[in-house]
């Protein structure tokens, strides 16, 4: 879920500090959490540009704490949309979807 080396880099960081790794994590959750509403709401209204503000930023808060899963996921999705300008796949969106949830689970579980 988490990549544990891009982990231990941010226990590093933080010199241990467990409440400055919590806020990177609480503040990850809160923000994954708006912008998967936001994707799931522009795919089924079409709204493509929102989708793909959502789906880049998604791409680039997951690389920060290395939930490579979700960046994987919304990089695929973001690469779509910038070439085609719409997207389609509705099984991607809800893995996407589901993988968030479940990162957050780990997080809340297993870091926090």
């Amino acid at each position: 879920m988490i990549n544990q080396d891009l982990l231990n880099q941010l226990e590093e960081l933080t010199g241990g500090d467990k409440s400055i790794l919590n806020e990177i994590f609480e503040s990850f959750i809160a923000d994954a959490k708006e912008l998967k509403e936001s994707i799931e709401s522009s795919f089924k209204q079409n709204e493509f540009e929102k989708m793909q503000q959502a789906t880049h930023a998604l791409k680039g808060l997951s690389a920060t704490v290395g939930a490579n899963e979700i960046h994987q996921l919304a990089r695929t999705i973001d690469f779509e949309l910038k070439q085609s300008k719409s997207f389609q796949d509705k099984n991607t969106i809800e893995n996407l979807s589901q993988t968030i949830d479940e990162t957050i689970g780990h997080i809340e579980s297993e870091i926090l």
